[in-house]
């Protein structure tokens, strides 16, 4: 507004106005806390979901909801154990929500709360169980194959997923399955 009235004084004053209303409310918001736009109690429970996420974790009081978010990830888990969309490597956080018959949102929250992973490590973290599975039962299997039969779309992938989850490369597991 201020570049398009530079040459106008008509417009001057509202500019003026409106940049001190802003200057006001920026100001409030810097020594309250409080934004005047909404009132304080959602203002508390924004700030408290935001804390939340940051901290890797939803708290929620509601003992209703953190048994639905409790027997949606059972379910998610039992999905995942025994229909293995993990294998797909283009398997998405919708494809598993619409699979479970619920949102994302809640979907990932029920995830990071109950799995403290986000969705992609809890994908990978069950590929990488699977690739466990493959390499004892057959410890001579490529580490290329390996990857591809778990769900990455590459090595790279795997290999740094594979040594988050096990603490060891696959080549030195791999070995240390064939020493034992």
């Amino acid at each position: 507004i201020a570049l398009l009235c530079l040459d106008k004084d008509v417009c001057v004053w509202p500019v003026a106005a409106l940049e001190i209303l802003l200057y006001v409310l920026l100001y409030v918001k810097a020594y309250t806390g409080y934004t005047l736009m909404i009132s304080p109690k959602k203002e508390r429970k924004i700030d408290d979901m935001l804390k939340a996420s940051l901290q890797g974790g939803f708290k929620t009081d509601d003992e209703q909801e953190i048994a639905r978010m409790k027997a949606l990830y059972e379910r998610c888990e039992s999905l995942m154990k025994t229909k293995k969309s993990f294998l797909d490597p283009d398997f998405s956080l919708e494809d598993l929500a619409l699979r479970m018959f619920t949102n994302k949102t809640l979907l990932s929250r029920t995830i990071n709360s109950f799995s403290g992973r986000n969705f992609r490590q809890y994908v990978n973290f069950h590929r990488i169980q699977y690739a466990l599975e493959l390499l004892s039962r057959d410890p001579k299997l490529k580490i290329t194959e390996l990857s591809v039969l778990s769900g990455f779309n590459t090595t790279v992938s795997f290999t740094m997923a594979f040594k988050l989850n096990v603490g060891e490369t696959p080549s030195n597991y791999r070995e240390s399955l064939s020493s034992s």
